[in-house]
């Protein structure tokens, strides 16, 4: 019987939508549909962004789809693709039941934590800040509930020293979705024949994060606090410390810094209408 992969649509968006591709078209599963979210108008200067699976799509000749809503006409288009299944990785919009339902084998979804823990929006940076030591990714069969469907399979991280904070938002999240990947595959594999079966969620275990959009301030003093939340938050939303100068209280976003020995060292930083610098220069030139 055939691998379901070979007959797929994908939907996906962000970086690590791309490296799920890459990982599947190695295995020899290229999708037969990219569905991504539309292009967006960024930056001061207007310039239009793609996601980073449509580029992934044009440097591999995979034709793209990106609806600004799933409604009944995504719905047609899609149907019209007659894939054998949908994957989602890391999409970035609810797909609704009536396009769930569209293809033989439903949808399944590469979810970065071990299901029913950390549902919702911010599972890679939740498991950062928690300091969790068992971090791991699910393969789920969807339902119309977010990140609620049947468990197809699931591996927790083995991480040396049983934490995370040696890992920020991108390395953990790069990690996570390349072991997904591989579940993706051999789970789908088995399904087919008749191997395994997805298992219902204990929704008595179940735990919920929060969309994480807005810059958190640090507090040094708190550093391994302020050191988890660098590494959740520092490459995507922001960190910021507030430091007491002669002209006042000043805001400095934290670009880089380190952890060590107990103390949260800051090692580059922006301050408001100026350009990055070691946060060393910054201190110097307050005296």
């Amino acid at each position: 019987m055939q691998h379901p992969l070979k007959n797929y649509v994908f939907f996906g968006s962000s970086s690590f939508s791309e490296l799920v591709l890459e990982k599947l078209f190695t295995k020899g599963f290229p999708p037969k549909l990219i569905v991504t979210t539309p292009p967006a108008i960024a930056g001061r200067k207007k310039q239009i962004k793609t996601t980073e699976a449509m580029k992934w799509a044009s440097s591999h000749n995979i034709e793209v789809f990106h609806p600004t809503t799933l409604d009944l006409n995504a719905a047609e288009t899609l149907k019209k693709n007659e894939a054998e299944v949908f994957i989602v990785a890391a999409y970035g919009k609810i797909v609704p039941k009536n396009i769930l339902d569209l293809p033989r084998l439903r949808a399944f979804n590469i979810h970065p934590s071990m299901l029913p823990r950390y549902r919702g929006p911010s599972p890679i940076q939740s498991q950062i800040l928690d300091d969790e030591d068992k971090p791991g990714v699910s393969i789920i069969k969807m339902d119309e509930q977010v990140d609620h469907g049947p468990i197809l399979s699931q591996k927790e991280l083995v991480i040396e020293e049983k934490n995370v904070q040696n890992y920020s938002y991108t390395t953990l999240g790069k990690t996570l979705f390349e072991i997904g990947s591989d579940l993706l595959v051999e789970g789908l594999d088995g399904l087919t024949k008749g191997l395994v079966k997805p298992v219902i969620q204990n929704e008595t275990k179940a735990t919920f994060t929060k969309k994480l959009d807005a810059p958190l301030a640090l507090n040094p003093e708190n550093a391994k606090d302020a050191w988890l939340k660098f590494l959740a938050l520092g490459e995507n939303v922001g960190v910021y410390i507030l430091v007491n100068t002669k002209k006042g209280v000043q805001r400095l976003n934290v670009n880089r810094a380190n952890y060590k020995d107990g103390t949260f060292i800051p090692l580059r930083v922006t301050p408001a209408g100026k350009k990055e610098m070691p946060y060393e220069d910054f201190l110097r030139g307050q005296h």
